[in-house]
C-alpha cells in the first residue's frame, strides 16, 4: 500500500513509514546490539531495584517494536512492562497485531499513537529506549525525543542508547576495503557533540574544527563519525551499522589537499534536524 511507504514529517523531524521502519531490522548487528543493551539494562535494574516491575518506555517502535519483542521470552510480565509509542497509525495497527500474534499482550502497559517529542508519562519510567536516528543524527528526531523523555526517567533509571557521540576528522576509505581494522579509524578526530542522560539539548553550540593542511597518504575524506554506546560495553563503532557509517563532507583534491582551513558545525533541531555546516576556505 502507498500509505505504508509514506513518511510523516513532523516539527521535530521525519518519522519513518512502516515499510522503511520494518527494514531497519535488516541492519542485523545494530538490532542485535540494541537488544543486548536493553537486556543488560533490565538485568542491571532488576539487581538494583529488586522486586520492582520495570516500566520500559519504547519510543518510535515501527510496526514490530523489534528491540523489545524478543525480550518477552527472557523476562516475565511481572518483571517488565512496556509502553510503546509510535506516531504512524498504520505502524500502530500492525504493532498491535504483531504482539497479539506472539501472545505478548501481557507485557504491554499501553500502545499509543503519539508524538514521543511531546509525550508525558503518567507513571514512573525506569528505562527509555529509542532508536529514531540516522548517521550523524540527521533527519530523524532522536535528539528531540531524548530531550523530552530523559527528564521523565525515574531516579536510577537508564537511557538506551546511553551515549551517542559525534566527531569530525579524516578517514581513509581504502583501508576499510583492504580489511585493515587497525587502520580504519579516522585520524585527528575532534568531538562535536554528545547525546546522553547527562548531556542533551535541542540545540548545541557551534564547534569549529581545523582541517589539516598536510594529511597522511590515503586520508582523503573529511567526515562526521557516529559512535553509539548502547549500554555498558555494548557499542556500535564506526562502520558497524548503517547508523555509524561515516558521513563524507569533503574530499581532498588531486593534490591530496583540502581546499578548506576550518569547518563549523552546529546541531539544530526542528523540521530538518541535523548539523548546519560552513567552511572557511584555505
Amino acid at each position: 500500500m502507498p500509505a505504508h511507504r509514506a513518511d510523516i514529517f513532523l516539527s521535530s523531524g521525519k518519522a519513518l513509514a512502516p515499510v522503511w521502519a520494518a527494514m531497519c531490522i535488516k541492519d542485523f548487528y545494530r538490532t542485535r546490539q540494541f537488544i543486548l543493551g536493553l537486556k543488560a539494562a533490565i538485568e542491571t535494574l532488576s539487581a538494583t531495584m529488586p522486586g520492582t516491575r520495570l516500566h520500559i518506555l519504547y519510543a518510535g517502535t515501527g510496526p514490530f517494536a523489534p528491540l523489545a519483542l524478543p525480550l518477552t521470552i527472557l523476562f516475565t510480565p511481572e518483571t517488565i512492562q512496556f509502553t510503546l509509542l509510535e506516531i504512524n497509525p498504520d505502524s500502530v495497527n500492525m504493532l498491535k497485531q504483531t504482539w497479539a500474534s506472539f501472545f505478548a499482550d501481557s507485557y504491554i502497559r499501553e500502545i499509543l499513537c503519539t508524538d514521543a517529542t511531546t509525550y508525558k508519562a503518567s507513571q514512573p519510567v525506569h528505562i527509555v529506549v529509542s532508536e529514531t536516528m540516522q548517521r550523524a543524527l540527521q533527519e530523524e528526531p532522536q535528539v528531540a525525543i531524548t530531550a523530552n523523555l530523559v527528564p521523565q526517567i525515574a531516579p536510577g533509571g537508564i537511557l538506551i542508547p546511553e551515549k551517542i557521540s559525534i566527531s569530525a576528522g579524516l578517514y581513509n576509505f581504502q583501508n576499510t576495503l583492504k580489511d585493515q581494522p587497525e587502520k580504519q579509524d579516522a585520524t585527528q578526530q575532534t568531538p562535536v557533540m554528545d547525546l546522553s542522560m547527562d548531556q542533551y539539548a535541542l540545540e548545541y553550540p557551534e564547534i569549529i574544527v581545523d582541517i589539516p593542511e598536510e594529511v597522511e597518504n590515503g586520508y582523503t575524506q573529511f567526515c562526521l563519525f557516529t559512535e553509539i554506546r548502547v549500554f555498558g560495553h555494548i557499542v556500535l563503532q564506526t562502520g558497524d551499522s548503517g547508523l555509524t557509517q561515516p558521513k563524507i563532507l569533503l574530499t581532498a583534491g588531486n593534490n591530496g589537499k583540502f581546499h578548506a582551513r576550518k569547518m563549523r558545525f552546529q546541531y539544530v533541531s526542528g523540521r530538518n534536524p541535523g548539523f548546519r555546516t560552513s567552511i572557511d576556505l584555505a
